[in-house]
């Protein structure tokens, strides 16, 4: 009899993969899917910035580039071979030969291709980070980033080569510590480091701090001299300045940045849960995270794999739900899955395709009918599998799938010798491989899993007769353990007409299981059930009977399906884009702080008729409000009409507050839906009666109608609720073609509600803590020197990424490309000058707090930390203005006093000048002449004649004016005892007028009021100094 093998073979391939192993043939064993290809394509371009015109016009232009990624999927679909192939394709960049190989590899893919040759065309380079998450659990999070980084930067770069300021930073604090506390070691250090390199204790701080690489070097040998052990030179206190440096070294170096590989994060993570210091790496992950974005000016790439969702571990371990979000919502994610599995398998299988075709001729009806129930399984391409195995396998593998229990596995396991000891045929019946060997292969793993399964599962064999009825409870407990665990991608319920073709049988065998199957349903003994409703037979837990059908029935009266419509649409309002709020987060180029929209639903036409848009429009902290109509259930949708409607309402709107939304279609208008929402809300309210919840065997059937009925009507909610469904009336504009909520959002908030924003590159000015430092640092000092402007801290940052954009800064280049940043007195920005107007309108016309709200509200929508640093800005910038409290004090700028500036009773007040611009003047040509003969520092030009006298009252220009004060003082009385001392009582005479001029110059110190300095100066220049000299 003609084997099987005849006809297929299996091809090579590789069951699990070290993703950091280098063994050769497994480039040729790779399989690439489709779906596989798209993620190598996206993740290429981040590295790439480059899209093609053809992704282009589908995917559409590339305006955001995604350096982070999440690869999440079950044991054994291929992550980390794709991490494998991932890192290959970075490496072959320096290597020609293996990039041929690899390119041809995707040779069918040529959107893979073309950022392939894209980046080999840019002579791009990388330095690829490889970590197996399995082995690095007890590391903390930074320390193994740190560590295995720096140890691939030195493999790459060379050690001689790296220069890592950390280095430098650790070393100096070491020997810092060691010497305020009297350590031993320093006493130790000290002799040696004297013994060794003729150095001082202090001249090696210094040269370390100038990170001199002979200081290093000096350091690193006396160091493992005296503690007898090397110096970590990876280390830094903080991850992202690691991360900086690394980059800084990286790119001197000739590479174009940092990919890091990460397999199995969420096993690390399960390992860190279960020592307890997630909480802490979870805030090193989000410093990694963020610094793969584009504004952190790094070029650095982080890809993942994990076969559990790392959210769903993050959120059973840590209660600050906003971390967790913000981390994660940094990674793309792609999921790997057996969707398309039956084409992985198919990719593994060759066949003889003439004895193939023969054998396929032979029994077409059998084929045919196989692929018309399970057309989605690839019958031809996967024979020798029934599609029925498939199907299951594929299924079970989502949920059951462990280290050692793949479907490659099974593959190798199973499918293998079917293949060399089955025949061709059974009885004349074509011979496959049934799902009754998937049961057998993830028996163990399932009855381990679903513990109510097992007593009923080997009952139920142990009342089989023959081979065929055994096959047949295989086949019900594999379909048990999908449904009861809300699997099942295709439909796998047990229907009649499954029963042959799912066990290929002949007429006996049938009518033989049909008897079985029969006497079990009726009797109580038995756990197979005949499910009326679903037309299906199961395998059910617990034998105790209970009438669903009638308790459904009772409760249909109670249903009322339009109300349950709205709490299903709660329910799932976050899959879906028809929600009651949404949080738009802060980024950069949009708002660098969260926005919030509020949604709300009108249920009934004439409600929609007569909506009230001023009511509507009434927010609170909202940005705005979207009104979402939901047509009646089970009714006819007249969308033209509804259209109509919408358009007029819609010219009703005074502002951009508030939108208007209709759904373009309503799969909830026939009487099906009506029953299906019926029928779900029936089934949850019978769930809940206690002779129901007491009975094991009626909630696992009630569960499966649930889950039936949750599937379409998700499924359904799914389709209904998402933006695509949706047209968008604004004030002046209607919106047809919204593929992404998100996208609409931004939109909307940019064009229409804040077109006055100013934009900034800063990701982050939602809290204080950015406005407050920049006040304190930079507005209140006016300039700041040895400014770092490429710095990661966030006076740094700010500097470069909010005021410089605003053109509030002026940059001086210093050395070491350092520089000095001052305030500047005039910006070009037109929407700053436009706020600052705002800012200067009288007091009597506009209060503080009006303007705030003002400016809070559309077209500006600032919030109050961009608000109190552009104030502070246009006081320090402004010297016609001041602030004044209810005591009628004047309030200088400072970090305390811009917060809620609006809510302390301040007045902005025009500054008086009671003082002549000649006597001003007067003042300033004094300071100027004194600083010609004894200084020579020209602080004096920092001074304005047309200034308002109470400007010069301020700390900085009253400490100008002192300081010359000071300075006559200082040098007429050394003079004039000196004169004294050489002529005695005969130059009283000249002395006298001199004193009277230093005694005067030491009082004006005293005075107050700025008006009161100023005039005593220019008095004192009339009286004693008038020479008939101007200056100009």
């Amino acid at each position: 009899m003609p084997k099987i093998s005849n006809i297929v073979s299996i091809k090579p391939f590789v069951q699990v993969i070290d993703f950091q192993a280098d063994e050769p043939g497994l480039v040729d064993k790779y399989i690439v899917l489709e779906q596989t290809a798209v993620y190598f394509r996206k993740i290429l371009e981040g590295l790439s910035r480059f899209r093609t015109q053809d992704v282009a016009a589908v995917d559409g232009p590339m305006l955001q580039t995604h350096r982070c990624h999440r690869l999440t999927g079950t044991y054994g679909v291929g992550k980390s071979y794709f991490l494998l192939i991932l890192r290959w394709l970075l490496e072959a960049l320096e290597d020609h030969g293996r990039f041929e190989e690899l390119f041809e590899k995707f040779s069918g893919f040529t959107q893979v291709q073309d950022q392939l040759r894209y980046l080999k065309d840019q002579s791009a380079r990388y330095i690829v980070v490889s970590i197996n998450g399995k082995a690095v659990g007890e590391l903390p999070f930074k320390d193994l980033i740190e560590t295995q980084v720096f140890a691939q930067l030195e493999k790459n770069i060379g050690a001689n080569k790296l220069h890592l300021s950390g280095f430098f930073s650790q070393a100096v604090k070491l020997l810092e510590d060691w010497q305020n506390t009297n350590n031993p070691n320093a006493r130790a250090f000290e002799e040696k480091l004297r013994a060794m390199e003729n150095l001082e204790y202090r001249q090696l701080m210094q040269a370390l701090e100038r990170r001199e690489m002979a200081a290093k070097n000096k350091f690193t040998r006396v160091y493992e001299a005296t503690v007898l052990q090397a110096f970590p030179r990876s280390t830094f206190e903080n991850l992202n300045d690691f991360l900086s440096e690394c980059d800084r070294n990286v790119k001197e170096n000739g590479y174009k940045g940092i990919v890091i590989l990460f397999d199995e994060l969420s096993a690390y993570l399960h390992s860190r849960v279960e020592l307890g210091y997630l909480s802490q790496d979870l805030s090193h992950i989000d410093i990694l995270s963020e610094a793969t974005m584009l504004g952190s000016l790094k070029e650095l790439h982080f890809v993942t794999t994990e076969h559990e969702d790392v959210e769903t571990i993050l959120r059973k371990s840590i209660d600050n739900w906003a971390s967790v979000q913000r981390v994660t919502g940094r990674f793309q994610m792609y999921s790997l899955h057996f969707e398309r599995g039956s084409q992985l398998i198919a990719a593994v299988l060759h066949q003889n395709n003439n004895e193939f075709r023969k054998l396929y001729l032979e029994h077409k009806n059998c084929f045919d009918q196989l692929k018309s129930m399970r057309p989605a399984m690839q019958t031809e391409a996967t024979y020798p599998l029934n599609p029925y195995a498939t199907d299951y396998l594929l299924n079970i593998s989502e949920k059951y799938a462990q280290n050692d229990r793949t479907v490659f596995s099974f593959i190798e396991e199973v499918l293998a010798p079917f293949l060399q000891l089955g025949v061709l045929k059974d009885n004349a019946m074509l011979n496959l491989l049934g799902p009754e060997r998937v049961m057998d292969y993830f028996e163990e793993r399932i009855l381990r899993e679903r513990e109510e399964l097992s007593k009923v599962y080997w009952d139920e064999l142990s009342r089989c007769s023959n081979d065929v009825e055994r096959q047949m409870v295989k086949l019900l407990a594999l379909d048990y353990a999908i449904v009861v665990s809300n699997l099942g991608r295709s439909m796998t319920r047990i229907s009649s007409n499954d029963i042959q073709y799912a066990l290929l049988l002949d007429e006996h065998q049938e009518q033989g299981v049909e008897d079985f199957l029969q006497r079990e349903g009726n009797d109580s003994q038995s756990y197979i059930i005949y499910n009326q409703g679903l037309g299906c037979y199961e395998l059910s837990p617990d034998s105790a009977g209970v009438n669903l059908e009638f308790e459904l029935d009772q409760e249909l009266a109670n249903c009322n399906e339009s109300s349950f419509l709205n709490t299903l649409l709660q329910t799932r309002e976050m899959a879906m884009d028809m929600r009651q709020s949404y949080i738009i987060p802060k980024a950069v180029q949009k708002f660098p702080f969260d926005r919030k929209i509020k949604g709300s639903l009108v249920k009934e036409l004439g409600a929609f008729e007569t909506l009230d848009l001023k009511a509507e429009a009434r927010l609170g902290e909202e940005d705005g409000k979207i009104v979402f109509y939901l047509p009646p259930v089970g009714k006819v949708y007249d969308y033209q009409q509804l259209y109509r409607l919408a358009s007029i309402k819609a010219q009703e709107m005074e502002n951009y507050r508030l939108v208007i939304a209709i759904p373009k279609r309503n799969p909830f208008s026939d009487n099906q839906a009506r029953l299906l929402l019926n029928r779900f809300e029936a089934a949850q309210r019978v769930s809940k009666k206690e002779a129901i919840a007491s009975n094991p065997r009626a909630m696992n059937n009630l569960r499966i109608i649930i889950v039936d009925a949750r599937s379409w009507l998700y499924s359904m909610l799914s389709s209904f609720g998402r933006a695509e469904n949706m047209v968008f009336f604004c004030k002046d504009e209607i919106k047809t073609d919204v593929k992404n909520i998100q996208d609409f959002m931004e939109w909307w908030l940019a064009e229409k509600l804040y077109p006055k924003f100013p934009v900034i590159e800063a990701d982050d000015f939602s809290t204080r803590n950015s406005s407050n430092t920049l006040i304190t640092s930079l507005v209140v000092p006016g300039q700041l020197e040895r400014v770092d402007i490429n710095g990661t801290a966030i006076l740094n940052k700010h500097i470069r990424w909010s005021l410089q954009p605003w053109d509030l800064v002026k940059l001086l280049p210093m050395p070491e490309g350092r520089y000095k940043v001052s305030i500047k007195a005039e910006t070009s920005n037109p929407i700053i000058k436009e706020i600052f107007d705002v800012f200067a309108q009288p007091e009597s016309e506009k209060s503080l707090e009006l303007k705030r709200a003002m400016l809070k509200s559309s077209p500006y929508g600032l919030n109050d930390p961009v608000l109190e640093i552009l104030f502070a800005i246009f006081l320090q910038m402004h010297e016609e203005f001041y602030l004044q409290d209810r005591d009628t004090r004047r309030v200088e700028v400072t970090a305390d006093s811009m917060n809620s500036f609006w809510s302390k009773g301040y007045i902005l007040k025009a500054t008086e000048d009671l003082v002549s611009i000649e006597i001003k003047q007067d003042m300033i040509n004094i300071m100027q002449i004194t600083d010609e003969n004894f200084r020579n520092i020209q602080l004096y030009k920092m001074l304005s004649a047309s200034w308002p006298s109470d400007t010069f009252n301020h700390p900085g220009k009253s400490q100008i004016i002192i300081n010359y004060c000071n300075t006559v003082v200082d040098k007429v009385g050394p003079f004039l005892r000196d004169l004294e001392a050489l002529y005695g009582n005969d130059v009283s005479l000249c002395t006298d007028e001199l004193y009277e001029v230093m005694n005067l110059f030491d009082r004006i110190q005293s005075l107050c009021n700025p008006r009161d300095f100023i005039q005593a100066i220019s008095g004192a220049i009339d009286r004693f100094f008038d020479n008939k000299v101007s200056l100009k």
